[in-house]
C-alpha cells in the first residue's frame, strides 16, 4: 500500500507516520500510552519497558501503518494499523489495531479525518 496523501480539516492535518522519524514515533507512542490511560482501556499507563520498546517494535513489524493527527504541530491522535488478508475476499485489508484521539482534542474532528485518511489508503 502506497502512503496515503495527506488530509486536512482546517488546522487539523492527519499524515501517514514515517516511523524513521523519531519524532513521529514518539507522537505515536505518547498517544498510545495516552489512549492507555483512559479507564475504559486500561487505566494506567503503560509499562515503562512497553513504552521503550513499543516505537521500534511498531517500525520493525512489517506491516504497520500508522497515521498521526496534528493541530499545527501537536500531534492529537493516531490510527495505528496492520496490512493483514482477508479470505473471504481474497485481497489484502487493512485491519484498525488502534484509534485514539487526545481527550483535549475531541470533537473537533479528529478521529473522523484519521478514518478516511485510513479508509482511502486501504481503497
Amino acid at each position: 500500500m502506497e502512503p496515503s496523501v495527506p488530509q486536512s480539516n482546517g488546522d487539523l492535518h492527519v499524515v501517514q507516520a514515517d516511523l524513521t522519524d523519531d519524532v513521529q514515533l514518539s507522537d505515536v507512542v505518547m498517544l498510545i500510552d495516552h489512549y492507555a490511560r483512559e479507564p475504559h482501556i486500561k487505566g494506567s499507563g503503560l509499562p515503562e519497558d512497553v513504552v521503550a520498546s513499543l516505537g521500534e517494535g511498531l517500525r520493525n513489524h512489517p506491516t504497520t501503518k500508522v497515521w498521526l493527527a496534528y493541530d499545527g504541530n501537536r500531534a492529537v491522535g493516531v490510527a495505528v494499523c496492520f496490512v493483514g488478508f482477508s479470505t473471504f475476499k481474497a485481497k489484502p485489508l487493512l485491519n484498525i489495531h488502534d484509534l485514539a484521539v487526545h481527550a483535549e482534542a475531541r470533537g473537533r474532528g479528529a478521529g473522523t479525518t484519521l478514518l478516511s485518511s485510513v479508509e482511502q489508503a486501504a481503497r
